[in-house]
């Protein structure tokens, strides 16, 4: 059906909705409206050429009519499916949907944060009107944002990606040119006045202005064509936002404010009653207008507008249907009328719905801390990580206290991030600075785990470059003739400088003498080691590399050469954290995961999962008896137990986001049919994977050659991989990657091939690949984990100190050890994980203790060092490379 097809069964339908010759002047405006609608949607579709414009108006009109005034007409009805059936077609992916929508909650994250004055306040009752700013109108709704800041989003991302296609815009060209055509028809039918129609040239114009980054020429420009607009009320929301922005722009006198606040309410009061009776169900612009015109009220703060201010919020809430960040500014606004139990109805949603969750808890927390609603407090807790919340006082704890309790706590978390974000940045930059030397094969797809600089990544490394140097064939001339070309120095100094380029672009790295610092230390190491750089590019051009170059050249790492930098920075982070406020914490808090969304690092946030690194805010009473009582062996047991119920929970809501077809099959760990599945004869010589186990997909993917069905067990330690029934081999989860098409690949210890592939078309493998990083960031447990950096010289203080802080290791019949970490030893002590080579001695120190009675493994760490006192390693090499202390 094309366009005129579908205006002829619009006319008809308003032919014979509106037979009554007496039609009134509010009709006649609404059926206007309804035309002007629908002109002014497609010719924004057209006119800004971006497909998140058309997923706006599929969501906000065309999908979004309220029947209640509208009547019961097929002709109708039919109309709008034909019209979302064809707009459907063109709909924004959801990738680029979920990066506005990120990009949107961090800037309304960071406008709550600066807006809300202490949580202190809050606890006391009292209302918000200090607030500095009006969110509605400086940060916006999501719907107006992105459309004000259209221009940004252009320059800042590929321009194609938010294009319509060609036949899109074909199709809506033609939609527009049939509308203007029938126009006149209705206009006749209604008897509307002529200036109520929109002509396509008025709403070029208009389109043109509402994307005007200037506001205060884009008032004077709406001023200019007010006439023409009296029966599209969305003009008259915009309009009024126009003269509030200026009413609320300090560098103005208060003499020009005062005189542009009443035209906004003006305007704004027009918009509402132009919708007094509003065709749509849910209206951003509505909860926008009703926002700010309820702000404008609370900054007069005169007792006779609260039962009005009250009203407007109420209507925002109900215009807000599904959007979150309505809602977020319905919050703000009820805590500056001093309506927490209304805010924290709003909050409980948004908390629920994940939206903006540790701000919106710490301050539903605090509205519970307020009314000392214990129940909801423990509640919250249970749903978000506790150390993130006010905490709930004691009794005759100070308000005081409590404030300074969260402030610490919270300093602390950020503390951890700043650490967990730099070694992230490191991790990233050293996989480009390994790549230089260490891609053996261009055709194959290495996992980011074997350029790391870990143990394991280390080990595959060089067992990969021993193979390669102990063949002659062709990947051997190809790998040296890179080497010979390679610019190895420049290469080195373009990843450094990349490196702290990203990293001094923090605000809280950007002191210039820090910064300074930080090259002194990284140029004295370059300069450090620079003859051997040399000498090993020397045997690339010469065609002299071999295996003893190789292993020399993978000494100098980029860490080696960032060297104490870190720890530079690191305390540069500290110190500002400590001198911050709660408000400035978020500040700081929102810049580092801004800095880890642009430069593609993990955030911290799930870095921090699973390392028992926060504490309870308050104590759980769900054991009587504790696991102690048994020993240290159930102690220990009880938190492999807890970790893996953790994970699975982790590993079911991950999954629960990523549909799976038939005839593929999810079981979780808590599934009546999960214990079933190991009830197979595949698994009697493998008993132990049922212990391991998280969920199993079931028939979702099979073999590339033969068609076979592949089952996938999901387990703390990675994927194996079930082959028509068959148990084949652990995958770990780092080692786990995505092909195209719908492939997984598995590196298994394959005794045929390096690596498996299988396909599956009933499960999103890219949503997939996803959750694995998930548990890749937060659950996986290998050496690093428990590396523990030391500056400058190691002594035998600094190790008995550690034991001396753990006061388990200082009771009788445990027994500490002070050793060189060999890969027997390590292994030996059933850690989580098995490293394949010693660590070097020269830089690495183990030490645990032990229950001596029953051989209970009670505490452990790995020291990472740069050079070690002499009377401590002449020790360690007269005990044979272990120390027992007493």
């Amino acid at each position: 059906m094309d366009g005129k097809e579908l205006m002829d069964q619009f006319v008809k339908f308003i032919n014979n909705r509106y037979e009554d010759d007496k039609i009134s002047d509010e009709e006649k405006k609404k059926a206007a409206y309804a035309l002007n609608m629908c002109t002014v949607s497609v010719s924004q579709i057209v006119d800004y050429d971006d497909i998140n414009v058309l997923e706006q108006e599929y969501e906000t009109i065309l999908n979004n009519l309220n029947l209640e005034h509208m009547p019961k007409d097929d002709a109708l009805r039919n109309i709008i499916r034909q019209l979302m059936d064809t707009i459907t077609y063109f709909r924004i992916q959801e990738g680029d949907k979920e990066q506005i929508e990120k990009e949107y909650q961090q800037k309304m994250k960071n406008a709550i944060w600066s807006a809300v004055p202490n949580f202190g306040l809050i606890v006391a009752g009292g209302n918000l009107l200090t607030m500095g700013i009006s969110l509605a109108s400086q940060v916006g709704i999501g719907y107006m944002n992105y459309r004000r800041n259209k221009n940004s989003y252009l320059s800042e991302k590929d321009s194609k990606m938010w294009q319509l296609q060609r036949a899109a815009i074909e199709q809506f060209n033609g939609l527009r040119r049939e509308l203007f055509d029938t126009a006149w028809r209705l206009a006749d039918k209604y008897d509307f006045p002529d200036e109520y129609r929109l002509t396509e040239k008025q709403i070029s114009q208009y389109n043109d202005i509402l994307i005007d980054s200037d506001e205060i020429r884009k008032y004077e420009r709406l001023d200019s064509i007010k006439d023409k607009f009296e029966a599209y009320p969305p003009f008259w929301y915009f309009f009024g936002n126009a003269a509030n922005y200026i009413a609320n722009n300090n560098k103005f006198s208060e003499e020009v404010r005062n005189a542009y606040r009443p035209k906004a309410i003006k305007y704004f009061e027009k918009y509402e009653e132009l919708c007094k009776n509003n065709i749509l169900r849910e209206d951003s612009l509505a909860a926008s207008c009703a926002l700010e015109h309820a702000d404008i009220l609370i900054r007069e703060n005169k007792d006779d507008n609260k039962d009005k201010i009250s009203n407007l919020i109420e209507n925002a809430v109900k215009f807000s249907g599904n959007d979150n960040d309505i809602k977020e500014l319905c919050v703000i606004a009820y805590l500056e009328i001093g309506d927490q139990k209304k805010a924290g109805q709003l909050l409980r949603i948004l908390v629920n719905e994940g939206y903006n969750s540790t701000i919106n808890a710490q301050i539903l927390s605090s509205i519970y801390v307020h009314y000392m609603d214990k129940i909801n407090y423990e509640l919250l807790a249970s749903r978000v990580d506790p150390a993130y919340l006010y905490p709930m006082p004691e009794d005759g704890e100070s308000k005081e206290s409590v404030e300074e309790h969260f402030g610490s706590r919270l300093k602390d978390i950020l503390n951890r991030k700043y650490s967990l974000a730099l070694k992230g940045c490191i991790d990233k930059y050293t996989i480009e600075w390994n790549k230089i030397t260490s891609v053996f094969n261009t055709d194959e797809e290495y996992p980011d785990a074997f350029f790391l600089d870990t143990q394991n990544g280390k080990s595959r490394r060089n067992r990969a470059a021993l193979s390669l140097f102990q063949t002659s064939g062709v990947q051997k001339q190809n790998y040296l003739l890179r080497m010979k070309n390679t610019t190895l120095e420049l290469d080195m100094l373009n990843i450094l400088n990349d490196m702290f380029k990203a990293l001094f672009g923090l605000d809280v790295f950007s002191d210039v003498s820090l910064q300074d610092n930080v090259v002194d230390i990284v140029s004295t190491n370059i300069q450090n080691d620079r003859d051997i750089v040399n000498k090993v590019k020397e045997s690339m051009t010469s065609g002299e590399f071999d295996i003893n170059a190789y292993r020399t050249i993978q000494e100098i790492s980029l860490g080696r050469l960032v060297g104490t930098s870190k720890e530079v920075m690191l305390n540069k982070a500290r110190e500002e954290v400590k001198k911050s406020d709660i408000n400035h914490l978020s500040v700081m808090e929102a810049k580092l995961t801004e800095f880890c969304n642009e430069h593609d690092i993990n955030l911290p946030d799930i870095m921090l999962r699973d390392e028992g690194y926060l504490d309870d805010a308050f104590e759980k009473t769900s054991r009587l008896f504790e696991p102690d009582l048994f020993g240290h062996k159930a102690v220990i047991d009880q938190k492999n137990a807890d970790r893996v119920e953790k994970m699975a929970e982790f590993i079911k809501k991950q999954m629960n986001e990523i549909s799976v077809a038939e005839p593929g099959k999810v079981y979780y760990k808590s599934d009546s049919g999960f214990l079933g599945y190991f009830d197979n004869v595949a698994f009697e010589k493998h008993p132990d994977v049922l212990s391991h186990a998280l969920m199993i997909l079931s028939g979702a993917f099979h073999t590339k050659i033969v068609q076979k069905n592949v089952d996938l067990v999901f387990t703390t330690d990675g994927i194996i991989d079930v082959v028509n029934d068959s148990v084949k081999y652990l995958t770990p989860y780092e080692e786990v990657r995505i092909g195209g098409n719908g492939k997984i690949i598995l590196y298994g210890v394959s005794p045929v091939a390096d690596k498996v592939e299988y396909i599956s078309t009933v499960v999103d493998v890219q949503k997939l690949n996803e959750m694995i990083r998930s548990i890749k960031g937060g659950y996986i447990k290998n050496v690093d984990s428990i590396i523990e950096p030391i500056d400058g010289m190691l002594t035998i203080d600094e190790l008995t100190g550690w034991f001396r802080v753990h006061k388990d290791s200082m009771k009788e019949g445990v027994v500490k050890i002070i050793c060189y970490p060999t890969a027997e030893r390590i292994n030996g002590l059933s850690l989580g994980f098995k490293i394949n080579e010693d660590l070097d001695p020269e830089h690495y120190i183990l030490q645990y203790y032990y229950d001596s009675q029953n051989g209970d493994l009670l505490g452990y760490r790995v020291v990472n060092f740069d050079s070690i006192g002499t009377n401590l390693q002449a020790k360690l090499e007269e005990d044979n490379g272990s120390i027992k202390i007493k």
